[in-house]
């Protein structure tokens, strides 16, 4: 077994347990959208582990082919972040 085996789930799941912390902490309404945002940007961390366990050329294109649009969440949901969470008030 590699070590990135053995890694990657547990930065995947430390990664998935911070946003299941914003999530709660959205729910009760403290600083809802940048939470709430947070939580958008953890759950991302699956396609990457998508990627590396990719056996056949084929699976990685389609996967290279659909990350599109999760990175394009991913990059509203962080700057959805620090427009929130910094109270930044001009786009």
């Amino acid at each position: 077994m590699s070590w990135i085996t053995i890694l990657w789930p547990m930065a995947a799941s430390v990664s998935l347990t911070f946003a299941l912390l914003h999530l709660f902490i959205w729910a009760k309404g403290i600083q809802p959208w940048a939470n709430l945002s947070f939580t958008v940007a953890a759950v991302i961390t699956g396609m990457e582990l998508m990627g590396m366990r990719a056996t056949f050329a084929e699976q990685m294109a389609t996967l290279m082919h659909w990350v599109h649009l999760p990175l394009l969440v991913l990059w509203m949901a962080i700057v959805c972040f620090i427009r929130c969470y910094f109270d930044a008030d001009r786009p």
